[in-house]
């Protein structure tokens, strides 16, 4: 699906709470018997004071009978303390796949979680190896070695203030089959050639940290947890908080693009210090703010006017930068909206438009909104921001409008922003056709209308214009998103509400 990416920026760090009203619940999977127990029992007191910091209580079980789906759905996290996969009930089992498969809630595994073979008389679990990255145990380090993790995706929320590589003083370093990093987006691996005992068995490409982005469940894998010594390592303990705290919390996106256009509330006043905390808190909880948008007009025939509205874009561009956002969707013109009493229409506004700008001509009017692109795209680039011109109405008619004025600009820094509902003609070859022109160009996506639940529980996507239904958007936004894959594009679409709803 395209709908929601899944980069996030990196940022510093939300300082943990204290005495957190509880947010979630964790299930914790534990081993209690053999050579984990120790880690086992350093892991409790650990994780009741990360709970009280920040927000959760943990329930501990020893074996698979209770686990049902009703079970489950009491906990946002499973956390499978070096508990093994093997051995489970089968209710538990089918319990488990449709937490994971479903999104039901979040899960971390630790270290003997990959055990995954034929072991004590039991089967390998098919499904778990998969949820694994396709792989099966082979061999382990037993007398233990160092070994440097270095992280390959530094960005993602896991590895907030986990240093780029850090040693890991003692483990067994087990190695599978083969690498998961084909079926699995990975976080960290292991420097072989770092081991302390130069006897140490080896795999090649050593992932010891990574998710399955193929599952609905937020989930990691986190290899190291052996002993009981990992909860004096900062670096293994901000890892372990981390990947609590990001796989507990699923929103059903990524993502949010703060909405720039007055009169109502958003940061667009807020000095850069609040800025950073929004955006901490965001990261915080694993979600990117990734755009800003800019309902600006740059049609007035008045040049202050326009100076005015290059200001308000000037501004909404050093908030993207203060919020760390990498794009402002801007308009060329908008016919706003006019304020009325519990009321927001485009009726009036539109009638207003001819008043204003009948006495000039389409390409003088076109010269304006130019002109004022480029000295936005200029301080866009000193900020480190990209523009995405939206396809919308009424100066852009459509994608080829969007594509000349983004040559006439000539800026690296200004780009596209391709929306479905506001092209002509919503074929899907028009939809095709329009992709492929924009190609990678396309850095934003957006959708502005409704969406409603039947009665049956099934979505439909409605176009709805000053409370008239214009269209239904399932198919062609089937056909959009088709089309967006074809192209490559793999950022947001983001949704706005951005018409006015009934009084009730």
């Amino acid at each position: 699906m395209l709908v929601l990416a899944q980069s996030v920026v990196q940022a510093q760090p939300v300082l943990p709470a204290t005495a957190s009203a509880l947010k979630f619940r964790v299930l914790a999977l534990a081993e209690s018997g053999g050579h984990h127990v120790e880690f086992t029992k350093a892991a409790t007191p650990w994780l009741t004071k990360c709970g009280n910091e920040n927000g959760f209580e943990v329930d501990y079980i020893t074996n698979t009978t209770a686990i049902t789906d009703a079970f489950l759905a009491r906990y946002q996290l499973v956390l499978q303390l070096d508990f093994v996969p093997y051995g489970w009930k089968p209710e538990a089992m089918a319990a488990f796949k449709a937490y994971i498969e479903e999104g039901r809630g979040g899960w971390v595994g630790l270290h003997h979680a990959t055990l995954l073979g034929d072991f004590d008389g039991y089967p390998m679990w098919p499904w778990f190896s998969d949820f694994m990255g396709s792989i099966k145990f082979k061999n382990y380090i037993p007398k233990f070695s160092s070994g440097t993790v270095r992280v390959e995706d530094k960005a993602h929320p896991c590895m907030k203030d986990v240093p780029e590589s850090f040693i890991i003083s003692r483990e067994e370093w087990y190695t599978y089959d083969r690498s998961p990093r084909a079926n699995v987006h990975v976080l960290a691996s292991v420097d072989e050639s770092t081991y302390s005992d130069s006897s140490a068995v080896r795999m090649g490409d050593h992932p010891v940290i990574w998710t399955n982005e193929r599952m609905a469940a937020r989930n990691v894998y986190i290899f190291m947890g052996h002993g009981p010594w990992l909860f004096e390592d900062k670096a293994f303990t901000t890892l372990f908080r981390n990947a609590i705290l990001w796989a507990a919390k699923k929103f059903g996106y990524d993502g949010v693009e703060i909405d720039g256009k007055r009169p109502h509330g958003n940061p667009l006043d807020w000095p850069k210090a609040r800025c950073q905390e929004l955006q901490r808190l965001a990261v915080g909880d694993g979600i990117e703010i990734h755009g800003v948008a800019a309902n600006n007009d740059f049609s007035n025939p008045v040049p202050e006017v326009r100076e005015t509205q290059i200001c308000f874009v000037r501004e909404l561009i050093r908030m993207t930068a203060d919020l760390g956002a990498k794009h402002l969707r801007v308009f060329l013109a908008w016919w706003g909206i006019t304020r009325h009493p519990k009321l927001a229409t485009y009726d009036i506004a539109e009638g207003y438009w001819p008043i204003v700008h009948g006495k000039f001509s389409e390409e003088e009017i076109w010269g304006w909104c130019r002109e004022s692109l480029i000295e936005c795209a200029r301080y866009a680039g000193e900020m480190g921001v990209t523009l995405a011109l939206q396809n919308h109405k009424p100066i852009i008619k459509d994608h080829h409008d969007v594509l000349r004025m983004v040559r006439e600009v000539s800026s690296p820094h200004l780009q596209v922003c391709l929306d479905a509902p506001l092209m002509p003609d919503k074929s899907a070859a028009a939809m095709r056709d329009a992709a492929l022109a924009v190609g990678s160009m396309q850095v934003m996506s957006h959708f502005g209308g409704e969406f409603e639940r039947n009665a049956d529980g099934n979505i439909t996507g409605v176009d709805r214009i000053d409370g008239v239904v214009t269209g239904e958007t399932n198919q062609y936004y089937r056909d959009f998103a088709r089309a967006m894959h074809e192209i490559g594009y793999n950022g947001y679409i983001s949704y706005e509400l951005c018409h006015q709803l009934p009084v009730v």
